[in-house]
């Protein structure tokens, strides 16, 4: 009788399971998110949420919105553009980061677009000290054409509430480069009236 040889040995089978959520780095989270994946969204909310919430408590919030409004709108737009994410570019908390600041600056300039609403009555509504109805729309024309960087600066500052320390954080700025934007902005204004 003839003996058979054992067979040969096999490789160790390798697993198709996904490494587990919580194990991913950050930008592998992006990319499933990017796919729709609910459960990486959660994880990427979960581990993200703490840095988040840190950044926008650095900085005033506009009138009428909550930090938990703001951080709903930054993980919105994390929803909407992980696609866009690319790790070459910059590091997940960089991106996140940049996230944050735009929600802020956005929020800011809606709650100084409602404040100049407010301000714009109907002539026959100026209070005896505000400025002529004309002199009023120079000041919004010119406000219209300041450049977005000085308009970002006195928007933060005179409509969003912020100090010039927290505009500089809001904006990536160097404190000084805030000041003076704001400053340049006014300037412009005041030649306007």
């Amino acid at each position: 009788m003839t003996r058979l040889a054992p067979p040969p040995p096999t490789s160790p089978r390798r697993s198709t399971a996904r490494p587990p959520l919580s194990r991913l780095p950050g930008d592998a989270l992006l990319r499933r998110v990017a796919d729709g994946d609910g459960d990486a969204f959660a994880e990427f909310y979960r581990r993200h949420l703490p840095f988040v919430r840190g950044v926008l408590a650095a900085s005033s919030r506009p009138p009428g919105w909550s930090l938990e409004d703001l951080v709903q709108d930054v993980f919105l737009d994390v929803w909407r553009s992980a696609g866009r994410y690319d790790p070459r570019v910059a590091p997940v908390l960089t991106w996140l980061r940049t996230i944050v600041v735009r929600r802020r600056i956005d929020r800011a300039r809606k709650a100084a677009i409602s404040a100049q609403a407010t301000a714009l009555e109907p002539p026959e509504q100026v209070a005896p000290e505000a400025l002529p109805w004309d002199e009023r729309m120079a000041l919004v024309d010119e406000f219209r054409r300041l450049p977005d960087v000085n308009r970002d600066a006195l928007a933060l500052v005179y409509w969003g509430g912020l100090t010039f320390p927290e505009v500089a954080r809001v904006t990536g700025a160097p404190l000084g480069t805030a000041k003076s934007r704001a400053i340049l902005g006014l300037r412009r204004l005041s030649r306007a009236v």
